[in-house]
């Protein structure tokens, strides 16, 4: 009899160490990226930091915090980095999906307002598509750092600034690509310009591929340019009539600041003609108010590509919002249409915003 449970025990104890040891090999490590953005109230620049490494250990625990997080890595955040680290959003990504977690949340405003925020992702390479749930004041942050937040009237999600130049770098060198020339005296934080619209269409392509490979992008979904009405959504317009662009261009009253004329002071980045703003040509994204919805630069600093053809011809595809080059009051109408942009056109007000919903026709 007691060989019978010594025998027993010593299977028992072979089984556990045995699943003991298929757990640690089937585990994930987790891989943790630590994004700070930074708004300097003094160059109105924003500046991103990047930490990635391997986590030996992670545990999120309470309200997310500074105090909440606990990392345990090679490398330690000094007492200069941490100290900006609140108010921040943490979003912890597993293969249950999306939770997300906030505690003081500071949007970037006008002039004059500092904006500090971060987040942790948790990718498992092996997890299942997650889910994306968003709003103004969680907004969904892709691997580039840049937000998206909903529009109405669509699911779409709506990138909250225009395509920045140190994005397009990314794709450009992953690509081998010649970067275009900017505007004088553009930093990195700057909208792209001198892009053309196919060129447009190729970036938010390998940002989906590029996002879809690491997990992290929903089945059905992809990055892309929006479409006209979108547009019109996010900057806050009603619902348009006329089944094109062309007949809807101009018809709608209003601007992206409001309903008179002309602009205030600090209304965007338009023509130096109307003295609202400072900069010659164009500006970092995110240096004026948003709008209600959360989303920056919808008038003025650069004009948008969008995936529609302006007109029946389809020799020209849709651009929006203005830039810093304009000041005509017409064309800078929240409903006008630019029909000067042909696919291969490049000019130093023509960049792009991505957005990340279904794929559209055409």
């Amino acid at each position: 009899m007691t060989c019978c449970w010594a025998w027993s025990c010593c299977c028992l104890l072979w089984m556990v160490s045995w699943l003991a040891w298929i757990s640690s090999c089937c585990c994930w490590r987790p891989r943790c990226r630590l994004w700070l953005l930074q708004l300097d109230t003094r160059n109105q620049r924003l500046s991103r930091t990047a930490i990635e490494q391997e986590a030996v250990d992670m545990r999120f625990e309470g309200i997310v915090g500074l105090e909440g997080v606990k990392l345990r890595t090679q490398h330690h955040l000094n007492s200069h980095t941490a100290s900006r680290l609140n108010p921040f959003q943490a979003i912890c990504q597993t293969g249950f999906g999306v939770r997300w977690e906030q505690k003081n949340i500071a949007m970037p405003s006008a002039h004059g307002y500092s904006w500090s925020a971060a987040f942790l992702q948790f990718m498992n390479p092996h997890s299942p598509s997650p889910t994306i749930a968003t709003s103004v004041e969680s907004p969904f942050i892709n691997s580039l750092g840049m937000p998206f937040v909903p529009i109405p009237r669509f699911s779409t999600l709506f990138c909250i600034w225009p395509t920045r130049y140190l994005d397009f770098q990314l794709f450009a060198s992953d690509r081998n690509l010649t970067l275009p020339d900017q505007s004088p005296n553009a930093g990195p934080d700057h909208p792209v310009v001198n892009v053309t619209w196919k060129e447009s269409c190729d970036f938010c392509d390998w940002l989906s591929e590029k996002e879809r490979a690491a997990g992290s992008l929903p089945e059905g979904v992809a990055f892309r340019l929006p479409s006209d009405l979108e547009w019109s959504a996010a900057v806050g317009l009603p619902i348009e009539e006329g089944t094109r662009p062309d007949l809807r261009s101009g018809v709608a009253d209003g601007y992206p600041w409001g309903a008179s004329w002309p602009p205030p002071k600090g209304a965007g980045n338009y023509s130096q003609e109307l003295g609202v703003d400072d900069f010659e040509f164009t500006s970092p994204v995110g240096s004026f108010p948003a709008n209600h919805h959360g989303i920056y630069d919808l008038g003025g600093n650069v004009w948008e590509w969008c995936n529609d053809f302006t007109d029946r011809s389809h020799d020209c595809r849709t651009l929006r919002g203005a830039s810093w080059f304009n000041g005509y009051q017409d064309r800078m109408k929240s409903s006008f249409r630019n029909d000067l942009g042909h696919p291969d056109t490049r000019f130093s007000s023509f960049g792009f915003r991505i957005v990340l919903g279904a794929p559209l026709k055409g």
